[in-house]
């Protein structure tokens, strides 16, 4: 899903409160707390970002900072080259990502990839919700999905979520 502005970003997020706060137990991954503190560095950022890290936390991410740009600070802040990265998501995933991948994703600002993509580098980064935001939307999301969680699953998750 990708956002118009920031009107749509703190509307959505207005959403998400509401029902993480109505509905706590959906999920440990949708939990208040761990959406809060996703969206909270989504939103929260000052409005010049945080290029330089002048004045913000270095852990936490621009509001506006794209997935690749993401996905190069989390994987250089935690020292490892892409080759490393692609070899870490192989023993999270079946398949794993190509190091051309990896490269393809941090130089591409326009491009996103699928959930289950972000999911595995998110993984394999053991990152934080704060410091990488496209994981934990991910995440998020995914709890909807019927080829993540099987349609049972996903059918309660909405479900539940529709009664909030």
């Amino acid at each position: 899903m990708v956002f118009g502005g920031p009107a749509e970003v703190i509307e959505q997020w207005e959403v998400v409160a509401a029902v993480s706060a109505s509905c706590a137990s959906l999920s440990a991954t949708l939990s208040r707390s761990a959406l809060r503190s996703s969206w909270v560095s989504v939103i929260a950022t000052p409005a010049g970002g945080c290029g330089g890290r002048t004045g913000c936390d270095a852990g936490m991410a621009p509001r506006d900072e794209p997935f690749a740009a993401q996905l190069r600070r989390v994987r250089e802040t935690r020292g490892i080259s892409r080759s490393t990265l692609s070899r870490l998501t192989t023993r999270v995933g079946d398949m794993g990502i190509s190091n051309d991948t990896i490269t393809r994703l941090e130089l591409d600002d326009a491009r996103r990839p699928e959930d289950r993509t972000i999911l595995l580098l998110g993984e394999a980064l053991e990152a934080t919700d704060e410091e990488f935001p496209a994981y934990a939307l991910a995440k998020a999301r995914s709890q909807f999905d019927e080829h993540a969680q099987g349609l049972a699953v996903a059918w309660r998750n909405l479900e539940r979520w529709k009664r909030c």
